[in-house]
């Protein structure tokens, strides 16, 4: 038997409806050919696991989008259309791996453009050649992607860790597929319940319990996959909540079963999901860390966090930081502040410069201040100037273009080293995994704006109500989705 050719391919980006960041250019990262290969992301498990298995590789190309606000048109029109024009010059393969994130939204689309893109790829490929797809957990499904697709992976720890081997399992399950005469069934179940991610991290309760069930759903003989969804809570759209997914090698009836299980466990426990890491407002977050005796100490703008698509300019917590003169080491990473930085960049390091900061907030009402600062460095991450100030007791890095801050590697690129001082102040909400690793202590500090934990902001329109918690006593029954292996799809409830 000859290895099967297998297409890697995918196209990720985490989109905030609300955001005022539109997404552009130099947002994106595309990788193509064999650079696609090689690290420990979703496509790189896929690759890896596919490679070790002997099937013939076919990586094509990845799209990897900073989070922020929808993906305009005309770029996710240039974008599909070289993905799809780099599996047509490849056709015919014997599966595909689809590496997405599963909250993708461009404007004018009648469905997710996660599921535009499954759909575009079956169009492309036609109806006999499998699908996998490994996705992010805060990503959504729909009716017609479950009908597309025939296998599904995502991840299952938050801060997330296991990208690769969320990969690498949806590339085994693809080839099980192959290995077999019929298309699996699968069954999924929308969950109407809305969680941001700091709600639900996988390593406390009860989040950890339900996604310890999946493993003891795959135990079970003709299961192929699991997968649960927390969704992406922020975004008003028809299939938003949360997602319980089973997919079965031959039996429909019990992938429904199983996923409506899963859900219900789910819904059992919606009173008792809460923040896995301490919170507290802005003020009260300031007076723990001036007499916190345990550091590094890392304290999370959550209002502002560009991981989940907001602009990342906020000078809110810097203002309330300089202000207090009992905290003396503090930095603050990640304030978009092009104006200011254009005005640093041209300067050596110990110039004193008189700055105006938060004059050019967009996401948020224009809060001006003036402080003179001291210029401790400047250079590129990522392709964007920054600079590095000293500001009284505090040091604060200014970008020009919005970037995550998510590594120890970031932060040492900015010339900080990420443990030695006292409190950081950062642009996310749960810690990334590296951060989280060098902290000895974090908070989220429930600060206001786009990104706002408080989800009572959303004003939802198009998202199917009720849902919890926005309707308290509200009464529920989950209602599967369901893909037979002729891969037709029957309607017994939305999704």
């Amino acid at each position: 038997m000859s290895k099967p050719r297998i297409a890697v391919l995918g196209m990720s980006h985490e989109t905030m409806l609300a955001s005022p960041a539109s997404l552009e250019w130099t947002d994106i990262t595309i990788r193509r050919s064999w650079d696609v290969a090689g690290r420990a992301d979703t496509t790189g498990g896929m690759i890896e696991y596919l490679t070790q298995a002997g099937a013939e590789v076919l990586p094509l190309m990845f799209v990897g989008c900073q989070p922020g606000g929808p993906m305009p048109q005309e770029i996710h029109g240039a974008l599909k259309k070289e993905l799809l024009s780099r599996l047509a010059a490849e056709l015919p393969v014997d599966g595909i791996c689809l590496a997405l994130h599963g909250a993708m939204e461009v404007p004018g689309l009648q469905t997710s453009a996660d599921t535009d893109f499954v759909l575009s790829v079956r169009n492309l490929v036609g109806r006999d050649v499998p699908i996998a797809v490994g996705m992010d957990m805060h990503g959504h499904v729909t009716p017609e992607g479950v009908h597309s697709v025939d296998a599904w992976s995502g991840f299952r720890t938050a801060p997330h860790r296991d990208a690769a081997e969320t990969g690498a399992a949806a590339a085994a399950q693809l080839l099980s597929v192959i290995s077999k005469t019929r298309s699996p069934c699968t069954a999924a179940v929308r969950i109407p319940l809305l969680l941001p991610g700091e709600c639900a991290m996988t390593d406390s309760d009860p989040t950890r319990s339900l996604f310890e069930m999946l493993p003891e759903i795959e135990a079970e003989h003709g299961v192929l996959g699991a997968m649960l969804l927390v969704g992406f809570a922020w975004n008003d759209v028809p299939w938003g909540g949360m997602a319980a997914l089973v997919t079965h090698e031959d039996d429909a009836d019990r992938a429904a079963v199983l996923a409506c299980d899963l859900a219900r466990a789910v819904w059992s426990r919606r009173h008792e999901f809460a923040f896995g890491v301490p919170t507290c407002g802005l003020a009260d977050g300031l007076e723990i860390a001036a007499r916190a005796d345990e550091h590094p100490l890392y304290l999370s703008d959550t209002g502002d966090n560009v991981t989940a698509g907001a602009f990342g300019d906020s000078t809110n917590v810097l203002r309330e930081v300089l202000a207090r003169s009992d905290l003396s080491d503090v930095v603050v990473l990640g304030i978009t502040a092009p104006t200011a930085v254009a005005r640093c960049m041209d300067k050596p390091a110990g110039t004193v410069v008189t700055l105006t900061l938060g004059d050019d907030h967009i996401a948020q009402p224009p809060a001006p201040f003036t402080a003179d600062a001291t210029i401790a460095g400047t250079g590129q991450l990522d392709g964007s100037d920054w600079v590095k100030l000293k500001i009284a007791h505090v040091t604060v890095t200014l970008h020009a273009h919005r970037r995550m801050i998510t590594t120890v590697d970031h932060i040492r690129a900015l010339g900080i080293d990420p443990r030695q001082h006292a409190v950081y102040v950062v642009k996310l909400g749960y810690l990334h995994p590296e951060i989280e690793d060098v902290a000895a202590r974090s908070l989220l500090l429930l600060t206001d704006g786009t990104a706002n934990l408080d989800l009572g902001h959303v004003a939802y329109e198009v998202l199917p109500r009720p849902a919890f918690p926005l309707d308290p006593k509200m009464k529920w029954t989950p209602c599967p989705v369901i893909r037979d292996s002729t891969g037709g799809t029957k309607r017994t409830g939305s999704i």
